[in-house]
């Protein structure tokens, strides 16, 4: 089949539980390659690891990213969780448990992301509690401000 996008594959993880195992094995490998990036490319100031928000809600990603970091002797100010399906109700339905999740691994160190910004239900009541570090717009949300007239006459205004 050659090369499979991850939009191939990633929903039928997602359906499974099989998501948290990938999830980990891709978090402990995305960390391995911060550590061989910092002595080989010291260049190269941090990396961003998309984590979706079914995977953000398992009690064993703090761990899990914890332990990585650990072992590789990583400095957490070099890595950005981004999280992905952001505007779904896989954060949202539960904040409380959401928030705690996002202070432990700011208390770590690591940096914060929100995925696609702009698509779906997204509230920006949301931002406020969730305060990323970082917000990425989704293309789509972007591409239409620049075209659509109204919009650019009300940024004018």
């Amino acid at each position: 089949m050659g090369l499979i996008g991850p939009g191939a594959f990633v929903p039928g993880l997602e359906e499974s539980t099989l998501i948290f195992d990938a999830g980990h094995w891709i978090l402990r490998e995305a960390v391995q390659a911060v550590g061989r990036l910092a002595t080989t490319m010291p260049a190269v100031k941090s990396m961003a690891i998309n984590v979706s928000a079914k995977q953000f809600r398992n009690p064993c990603l703090v761990s899990v990213l914890r332990q990585a970091i650990k072992r590789w002797c990583i400095d957490p100010h070099r890595i950005t969780l981004e999280i992905t399906e952001f505007t779904e109700s896989a954060l949202i339905e539960n904040v409380d448990d959401a928030q705690a999740v996002l202070t432990q691994v700011r208390e770590m160190g690591v940096r914060i992301a929100i995925d696609d910004f702009g698509t779906g239900y997204s509230s920006l009541s949301y931002l406020a509690r969730f305060r990323p570090d970082l917000l990425k717009l989704d293309k789509s949300f972007v591409d239409t401000i620049a075209t659509d007239e109204m919009t650019i006459r009300s940024w004018k205004a």
